[in-house]
């Protein structure tokens, strides 16, 4: 319902991942930022993560895998990773594919990657807009105070 009302709002987002964070992007007109928030907030409060959602997202990894394989300077950040200390997070994350995020239990494992680093005290929340701050920060304490 997100995307549906983004677009049918005006509005477009995105994502992505680096090493470090996960960012969710979108812009909306001023009019329907509160809508917005109110179902965009609802991914962090409640995720579904049900299959079609998570295969769709793995084919959408696996086609960013497949456009930057051959780039030199993408062997050369792999290369840093993987010289990277064994036990490090950082040695085990590039860019994933088809092959190493089709799993059985994918879902479950979601899960507990969720609950573990989608929590309020892991993340932060910026909101620009025409509106007021006094409205701004009310939109944050509505919609998202309820995060985990």
């Amino acid at each position: 319902e997100y995307k549906t009302f983004l677009a049918n709002s005006g509005g477009s987002g995105s994502a992505l991942t680096d090493d470090q964070f996960a960012r969710y992007l979108f812009t909306v007109p001023p009019d329907s930022l509160d809508a917005v928030l109110d179902r965009w907030s609802q991914f962090f409060i409640a995720p579904t993560l049900n299959y079609t959602s998570i295969v769709s997202s793995i084919e959408a990894v696996n086609n960013e895998f497949l456009g930057i394989v051959q780039q030199d300077s993408r062997r050369l950040y792999s290369l840093q990773h993987y010289l990277s200390a064994d036990d490090s997070a950082y040695h085990h994350f590039t860019c994933g594919n088809t092959k190493t995020l089709s799993h059985p239990d994918i879902r479950d494992r979601l899960v507990k990657f969720y609950s573990t680093h989608y929590i309020a005290p892991e993340m932060r929340l910026v909101l620009l807009g025409s509106q007021s701050l006094d409205v701004l920060q009310g939109y944050a304490e509505t919609y998202f105070t309820a995060v985990p």
